[in-house]
């Protein structure tokens, strides 16, 4: 296992991934640097992810006034590693993300996002570290990544080095990256509860404008594919270019 002197958080707000959050928390709870803590906010799943969440943990059922269920947060250990869960009433997954950042952390030095129908490589973690300690003024740092389609298809993405008008004119990375909690202070907000998906594009291009983002070129985790409708293609379109107003108005009020 790596040694450094880093405290590694990692957060994921779950909503409906009863087949993929096991295999999502493995993969940060393993590997040649594991996560120091994890927390995972469930939002309102219907699908059983927060009973999975609870058969990992190990945690029994609770008695509240006259009923029986499982407890509406937990905290237990996955491979070693403490992990902490927790849910809530449906909202966004930023505002689910945000609630799980006001968690009562211990020394953390870098906070992990991840989406959970995603999981890291074995080096994930231990890579982005070597990159934070070569370059204090990296804010955030993302990388390559494998997605795996229904039919069984494989696909390699590979990124272009970061670059701020490419980035504005597409989003091309996803929610797994991680970032330096000294940010959270200069960007005044964590992710945007108001955006009903693309709030992590929201944030980058936020993060973009006060530090450096450090892309990695090589595939250091692997997403799962889910087919998309039509209004869900719309619903995403529309909320990359509110981002996207959103920063271009910022850029313009700096440059006044």
């Amino acid at each position: 296992m790596m040694q450094d002197k880093e405290n590694v958080a990692i957060v994921i707000a779950t909503h409906n991934n009863a087949k993929t959050i096991a295999k999502a928390l493995n993969s940060v709870t393993i590997g040649i640097r594991p996560a120091n803590q994890v927390v995972v906010g469930d939002n309102d799943s219907q699908d059983g992810t927060y009973d999975v969440l609870c058969k990992l943990l190990k945690a029994e059922p609770v008695t509240i006034g006259d009923k029986v269920g499982l407890p509406p947060e937990f905290s237990g250990e996955l491979n070693g590693v403490p992990v902490r869960i927790f849910r809530k009433r449906l909202s966004t997954i930023g505002h689910t993300l945000n609630a799980a950042l006001q968690a009562e952390w211990q020394g953390v030095t870098m906070f992990g996002f991840m989406d959970p129908e995603s999981w890291y490589t074995p080096d994930k973690i231990a890579q982005t570290i070597g990159v934070f300690q070569v370059n204090p003024s990296i804010a955030c740092v993302v990388s390559d990544c494998d997605n795996h389609h229904p039919d069984g298809r494989t696909e390699r993405i590979f990124h272009q080095s970061f670059d701020m008008q490419r980035f504005l004119a597409n989003y091309s990375y996803d929610r797994n990256f991680l970032i330096r909690p000294q940010v959270f202070p200069k960007l005044k907000s964590g992710f945007n509860e108001q955006m009903p998906i693309r709030d992590d594009y929201d944030l980058l291009l936020r993060l973009s404008e006060i530090g450096l983002i450090y892309h990695i070129p090589a595939p250091l985790h692997h997403n799962t594919v889910t087919p998309i409708d039509d209004a869900a293609r719309q619903l995403i379109d529309q909320c990359e270019d509110a981002a996207r107003k959103s920063a271009v108005q910022r850029r313009g009020k700096q440059n006044e």
